[in-house]
């Protein structure tokens, strides 16, 4: 299979009980259909959950915002040959990642399948910590502009 941005022969390696395909050149990630899904139901936790959410994006390790992203062309997908779609992998993760029309998977530039794992980490740790009320209250009120 070819590195959908730079045409390299991407290498396969086994990463967290997941094989990935890694591009030698650009450093970019394919993840196959449910291989990305896969590796956030591991729950494991390589990284400190106190870390800040995401490092401030670096062009230099592949860390684009969305308007920077959206200048670049569309990448094709390296299984089917279609066009992919540029998207924030979820709400307020601050990743933006190609995925596949046809569901074949997902390339990640360099860099952001750390982030991606940074994210789940912070998510489960979040989800395991007891709400506190008053925050969440004061964050209601805030979104109707009662405060």
């Amino acid at each position: 299979m070819l590195c959908p941005r730079d045409q390299a022969t991407l290498e396969k390696h086994a990463g967290d009980g997941v094989e990935i395909d890694e591009c030698p050149l650009c450093g970019g990630t394919w993840l196959d259909r449910g291989e990305l899904e896969a590796l956030e139901a591991l729950h494991e936790r390589d990284h400190d959950a106190g870390d800040v959410l995401l490092p401030a994006a670096d062009p230099v390790d592949g860390a684009w915002d969305m308007a920077v992203r959206a200048e670049e062309p569309l990448l094709d997908c390296p299984v089917c040959g279609a066009r992919m779609d540029r998207r924030e992998y979820a709400w307020a993760s601050q990743v933006v990642i190609d995925e596949c029309p046809q569901g074949c998977g997902k390339w990640l530039d360099k860099g952001e399948l750390e982030q991606v794992e940074l994210f789940f980490e912070r998510v489960h740790a979040l989800a395991e910590e007891p709400p506190d009320l008053r925050r969440v209250w004061a964050a209601f009120l805030a979104r109707i502009k009662v405060v």
